[in-house]
């Protein structure tokens, strides 16, 4: 039976993980600690997980845990950069190292409807309180963006959200000071949306230009939208919750004048088939005689 080795990645001074810090392993005999032993390149190379860890089982022996690459923001203590341990048969060793935070500004975005995860691709400018700007800044995988800055007043607004986000463009004002640091969270809220399809219940083909009123939990009417060529109706950029929708006159089908009770649930699109059905002629036929 084996040893785990696990490393842990810590700021130093608000001890959360970091991920995305870049470990080399290697034996005391300098060979690497290579993927064979799962998640790990050949050149003995780990990341730091979410939960800025990297946990490698099945090693024993003496291993030297090398910090090769730390992420924006931080720096790297010669002092501390490297350690040895020795992993024993069915034994757990633990590493801890920590990185220094470079001062600055840490932005971390997340969802609004659940903290937990993490927005990537969301891009801040970074201005000084005389509007000028500083530079621009794009959250990373881990939903992470940094910038180091000098002492002073600053502001961040946010001026692209990720797909399928509502842009929050409120201004985040922070101080710089002492060469610390100073993190804040900002949210987004997903976008949500409403598909309305309208056919034609004899065919089953879409219908062109029916209009729909929608309007919010209390009866206030939001817009009037209508179908395309293909019978459907996207309306984008709701907010999770209750909405009324009712049909108005469609010429040549019969109304279908019942509101509907649409509930929209945070960042999915619900979907409604909605059809009609055609008001149709009479044919009355007259038989006669030739004589």
């Amino acid at each position: 039976a084996k040893g785990t080795l696990v490393i842990r990645k810590l700021d130093s001074v608000t001890k959360e993980p970091l991920a995305g810090v870049e470990f080399e392993l290697t034996y005391a005999d300098g060979g690497y600690v290579d993927d064979a032993n799962g998640h790990l390149s050949s050149l003995g190379l780990y990341t730091t997980a979410q939960n800025g860890e990297i946990r490698i089982s099945g090693v024993t022996g003496t291993i030297v845990a090398r910090e090769t690459k730390t992420i924006e923001g931080y720096t790297i203590d010669p002092a501390t950069q490297s350690q040895t341990v020795q992993v024993n048969p069915e034994d757990t060793q633990t590493l801890v190292f920590y990185n220094q935070p470079v001062g600055g500004v840490e932005i971390i975005k997340v969802n609004a409807d659940d903290t937990k995860e993490r927005i990537p691709n969301v891009t801040f400018e970074i201005r000084r309180m005389d509007d000028a700007l500083v530079d621009t800044v794009t959250t990373d995988k881990n939903g992470r963006a940094f910038l180091s800055l000098e002492d002073g007043s600053y502001y961040a607004v946010e001026i692209e959200s990720a797909e399928g986000f509502r842009l929050d463009d409120t201004p985040h004002y922070f101080e710089v000071e002492g060469g610390k640091t100073t993190t804040f969270r900002a949210e987004n809220t997903p976008v949500s949306a409403i598909l309305i399809h309208k056919t034609d219940s004899t065919t089953g083909e879409g219908i062109y230009g029916v209009s729909f009123i929608l309007s919010d939990d209390t009866n206030t009417p939001i817009g009037q939208y209508t179908s395309d060529n293909e019978g459907y109706v996207l309306i984008e950029g709701m907010e999770a919750g209750r909405y009324y929708l009712r049909e108005l006159e469609n010429e040549g089908y019969v109304p279908d004048t019942e509101k509907k009770t649409v509930y929209v649930e945070s960042g999915e699109t619900t979907e409604i088939a909605w059809e009609n059905t055609p008001i149709t002629g009479q044919i009355q036929v007259t038989k006669t005689s030739a004589d």
